[in-house]
């Protein structure tokens, strides 16, 4: 008895339509990562997992925090649209072929480590680290080839 009286009180005016919203918004392909959005609202993946399946019964604490950061996601993303600065549309105007940006990326990969060695060394710190972690690097490098 008691238990039925308990799954009568979860079942709350309008649950059933609040989860399939949340289901919808969770399958959009925009989302990051499971795990990322359980980061962002302080869960576990598997929550976020079950959310998306659909097992959810109650509208709890977790439950608010993952609609709250749908939501944020949503008008951030809306925002972005009307300026027109969506991911997909910046890489598609920016980047001419895929060799091009790979080497644009791998030279602002060297510019940043140059930089950050000399930052490194302008600290006063020892030089003989960045040689030992070089050879290392070089040593796995060898070895994975």
């Amino acid at each position: 008895m008691r238990y039925a009286i308990m799954r009568i009180k979860m079942k709350e005016a309008g649950t059933e339509e609040f989860f399939a919203r949340l289901r919808v918004r969770l399958d959009d392909r925009a989302l990051p990562p499971q795990e990322v959005i359980a980061s962002a609202i302080h869960a576990d993946q598997p929550f976020i997992s079950r959310a998306k399946r659909g097992a959810l019964k109650r509208v709890t604490a977790r439950v608010q925090r993952l609609d709250a950061y749908l939501s944020r996601r949503a008008t951030l993303s809306a925002k972005l649209e009307e300026k027109g600065d969506t991911v997909r549309g910046a890489v598609h105007h920016q980047s001419k072929t895929r060799l091009h940006s790979k080497r644009t990326r791998d030279d602002r990969e060297v510019k940043l480590a140059r930089k950050s060695c000399e930052t490194y060394l302008s600290e006063g710190y020892n030089p003989r680290v960045l040689i030992d972690q070089i050879d290392l690097l070089r040593k796995a490098q060898s070895k994975s080839l």
